[in-house]
């Protein structure tokens, strides 16, 4: 494409040297006719003929520097579009090289960065819009920022939502443990006839036997609660650090955004 480009160049070149040798040609031949036709009438000028030949060939020059233009528009439209192609498509790799491997990002960087698809046609048909253009670059960077950051949002979701599921989980094997381990005392001081008949130190031994169980079950649970707490809090610094790495992302495809306009304003007033 790009060797297509500058034969084209090269090309628009040399019809503007040939149109330059044609041009000079003319003015020459069109002064030759004048004299010819001066010295030949005897003093009697014909110049409504010579005027009328001299204006079809500046119309016909002027014809061909329009087309030549014209040629230099499009072709310039093509690299410039080339151009823009490929810095999106480094661009959007390089952001979302980090997570390619989600069933989601695989389905987005096809769809959106395609460059034999339908967003290529959407380029060309809208590249020779001014106004098109710069609103259609920044809904596509708009679009991949907002799916970015939802993927990551619901993420966090997730894994705080399972979180809360664990820790859950955790609270209940406690509250079994202790009411299992209560059941079994109490069962055992029904069924013992030996409970009956101990003395009052026996049954506050048992009692003291009781509470530091229980003691011992309670600091079991907060050690736990402890440990949960201490990975949710791991979870959320890596979750902040997610959404800042997020937003470093949307920076740069904002900056990304204003160089492309900054680049067609030039483009379009050059």
């Amino acid at each position: 494409m790009i060797k297509d480009v500058i034969k084209r160049c090269d090309d628009i070149i040399s019809l503007n040297i040939k149109s330059v040798d044609k041009k000079s040609v003319k003015w020459e031949e069109n002064f030759s006719k004048e004299n010819v036709s001066n010295s030949t009438m005897g003093g009697k000028v014909v110049t409504s003929d010579c005027a009328c030949e001299i204006i079809k060939d500046e119309v016909g020059l002027l014809k061909e520097e329009v087309d030549n233009l014209n040629l230099q528009m499009s072709i310039l439209e093509e690299i410039h579009l080339i151009l823009y192609e490929g810095l999106l498509k480094d661009q959007n790799v390089a952001c979302f090289e980090p997570i390619k491997n989600t069933e989601s990002t695989t389905t987005l960087l096809p769809s959106q960065f395609d460059a034999e698809g339908e967003n290529s046609e959407t380029f060309v048909k809208h590249f020779r819009d001014d106004n098109l253009l710069p609103e259609t670059i920044g809904s596509l960077l708009k679009e991949d920022v907002y799916k970015v950051f939802f993927m990551e949002m619901f993420r966090a979701w997730k894994e705080e939502r399972d979180d809360i599921d664990i820790e859950i989980h955790i609270r209940e094997d406690l509250y079994k443990f202790i009411m299992v381990e209560a059941m079994k005392d109490e069962i055992l001081e029904y069924l013992n006839p030996a409970f009956n008949k101990v003395e009052i130190d026996g049954t506050e031994e048992s009692l003291i036997q009781k509470l530091d169980s229980l003691l011992k079950c309670l600091e079991a649970e907060e050690d736990l609660m402890v440990k949960a707490s201490s990975e949710i809090e791991e979870h959320n610094v890596r979750h902040e650090l997610e959404i800042l790495e997020c937003e470093g992302v949307f920076d740069i495809l904002k900056l990304i955004k204003d160089e492309l306009v900054d680049g067609v304003v030039c483009g379009s007033s050059s």
